[in-house]
């Protein structure tokens, strides 16, 4: 398993209501944690996770090579 932590983005002024996985550019899970257990990691992937709120969709973050 891989375990992802990230520190919670600047919200922009609304609040933010959970969070998008990706690994190697597909969605894998939604938390509403700072943090996600990739149960069936691949190897060779890479992850990405973007804050979600109101607004939509926030910037994915640097990509995570595990």
């Amino acid at each position: 398993a891989i375990s992802l932590n990230w520190l919670p983005p600047s919200n922009g002024g609304s609040l933010i209501t959970g969070y998008r996985v990706r690994r190697s550019g597909v969605v894998i899970g939604t938390t509403s944690a700072a943090g996600y257990l990739d149960t069936s990691p691949v190897p060779g992937s890479t992850y990405t996770v973007a804050a979600v709120n109101a607004v939509g969709e926030g910037p994915q973050s640097n990509v995570v090579v595990p």
